[in-house]
């Protein structure tokens, strides 16, 4: 919820703005001035207050009106600047009120229009790109992304020892406590909504669980719930990204309002796709739709999934889809169905593996030091002193369960 300052020396607009607020859960009001604030009112309000939205009632401005939004910007670097009213001056200088604050609400416009004003300053004052933050999208259900996801952040936390969190994106499966056998101790809705209240050691105790080395911010399919808004992303990321060396987020195909936050301020896309026509189709669209969304395609690629010497090569598919193919890994069944039985990483001996570590060497731009043993022998310290021995039983279990 971001916090709320209303300038207005009108109590009628105060209380309407004051029950939209209420109403959306967007806004927390924290305070009321009749008054435009003098300098010394300004350097109090950053201060103490701080707020991430200003609510100015143009009509109490004058002809110095653009000095005194001057002042606010200034004195407040942070802050979105919402307008309403009609400035009581000429229609030039009211264009240049109208071009000096971030967005402008009609207050008798309803709940919709105070929501989509809102959206409109905070995503106009704040552009921010978190450097640390890397969202996975499938081209099409069943692309392998929740899995390349998983098994990519865990080999960065694992082999490289950086913190990661990874968020289940995906309210309606919310397949990665599927994969992990991890249950949340509470959940990516309820986590999410509550973020503007929430402590650093609250959070490390009671809203993530950890698997592979890595903080897993896990979901449910949200039947029957209020789904997550463009809101709750955008606080969830700005804490996060805070707190962790790297931040992965795993989505749903279809990106909606809610997750356009993370796709718009990730450093990095990726579209997973499989080396199939149909899923290259989709990929093109998945495409399009960031690009709809306001995302700079200069930093979508893609990651080809279970690529085989038969399929689509990687350089055709950078043609199609006028896009990097920045991963490529290997199509690798097996290793996958023993990983998904035992809910573990894929085994970092194998091929795949050898692969996933490639690709969280790409992205965090860490170089991986030592030779296969001594590299094996660190995974195995971390996951747990069994494990060489029983990926051997495991293997053996799996080719008994696997069909002829």
């Amino acid at each position: 919820m971001f916090s709320g300052l209303i300038l207005s020396p009108e109590p009628n607009a105060c209380r309407t703005i004051r029950r939209l607020s209420v109403d959306t859960h967007q806004v927390s009001i924290g305070g009321t001035l009749s008054h435009l604030p003098t300098p010394y009112e300004m350097d109090r309000i950053a201060i103490t207050t701080c707020p991430d939205i200003v609510f100015i009632d143009l009509r109490a401005l004058d002809r110095s009106s653009l000095e005194i939004l001057e002042d606010l910007r200034t004195a407040l670097p942070g802050t979105a600047l919402v307008g309403f009213g009609s400035p009581p001056m000429s229609s030039r200088e009211s264009i240049g009120v109208l071009e000096a604050v971030d967005a402008c609400l009609g207050v008798a416009g309803g709940l919709d229009e105070f929501r989509n004003t809102v959206k409109e300053a905070i995503r106009c004052v704040d552009r921010t790109i978190h450097g640390n933050l890397f969202a996975f999208l499938p081209s099409k259900a069943g692309s392998g992304c929740s899995v390349t996801a998983l098994n990519i952040a865990g080999r960065v936390t694992t082999v490289l020892g950086r913190t990661v969190l990874l968020i289940d994106g995906d309210t309606r499966s919310g397949i990665l406590s599927v994969l992990t056998g991890s249950s949340p101790r509470l959940e990516l809705q309820d986590a999410i909504r509550s973020i503007h209240t929430i402590g650093r050691a609250e959070w490390h105790s009671n809203h993530v669980a950890s698997r592979f080395g890595a903080d897993l911010l896990l979901g449910k399919p949200s039947t029957g719930r209020s789904l997550v808004e463009w809101h709750h992303y955008y606080q969830l990321l700005r804490f996060v990204s805070s707190e962790y060396d790297f931040v992965f987020v795993d989505l749903p195909e279809a990106v909606n309002d809610a997750t356009a936050e993370a796709v718009s301020r990730a450093r990095s896309v990726f579209i997973v796709c499989t080396p199939e026509l149909l899923s290259i189709e989709l990929a093109r669209q998945r495409k399009q739709e960031l690009a709809a969304r306001g995302v700079d395609l200069g930093r979508v690629s893609v990651i080809l999934n279970r690529a085989t010497p038969r399929g689509i090569p990687p350089d055709r598919i950078e043609e199609l889809l006028d896009l990097q193919v920045a991963i490529t890994l290997p199509n690798d069944y097996h290793s996958i169905l023993e990983s998904t039985i035992n809910s573990e990483m894929v085994n970092s001996a194998s091929h795949l593996g050898r692969a996933y570590l490639a690709a969280a060497e790409t992205l965090v731009g860490a170089p991986i030091s030592g030779d296969r043993e001594s590299l094996v022998s660190r995974i195995a310290a971390t996951l747990g002193s069994d494990w060489m021995f029983s990926r051997r039983q495991k293997a053996k279990q799996l080719r008994a369960r696997a069909p002829s």
